[in-house]
């Protein structure tokens, strides 16, 4: 029987972007949604239908990683955490990204 996966769709949807936001930690709002539409297309052509990501899941997924912690809402914008950056180094949502340090 296949292992079915614990986290929700906008749970990982939320730690990928995370992931996502490794290597750039703050984005506009436009930028941000601009790079998880692309990280959403991509993770669309390598998964089943049934478990990629939709951009339905972005509110609630955006919802989950402020209240997380793992992204700050400021000046029309995101900024990834140092939470956001350390479970993002730990999980396999998403996209994997060179592990790089936090600045």
């Amino acid at each position: 029987m296949p292992k079915k996966d614990s986290l929700s769709g906008p749970e990982r949807l939320a730690r990928m972007f995370c992931k996502a936001l490794l290597e750039r930690p703050e984005l506009t709002r436009g930028d941000f949604l601009d790079l998880i539409t692309e990280q959403i297309a991509v993770d669309r052509r390598r998964r089943v239908r049934e478990r990629a990501f939709s951009m339905e899941q972005f509110e609630p997924a955006l919802e989950i990683a402020v209240s997380n912690g793992w992204l700050v809402e400021a000046d029309g914008g995101f900024r990834l955490t140092r939470e956001g950056a350390d479970m993002a180094r730990h999980t396999r949502a998403g996209r994997t990204h060179t592990r790089t340090g936090f600045r």
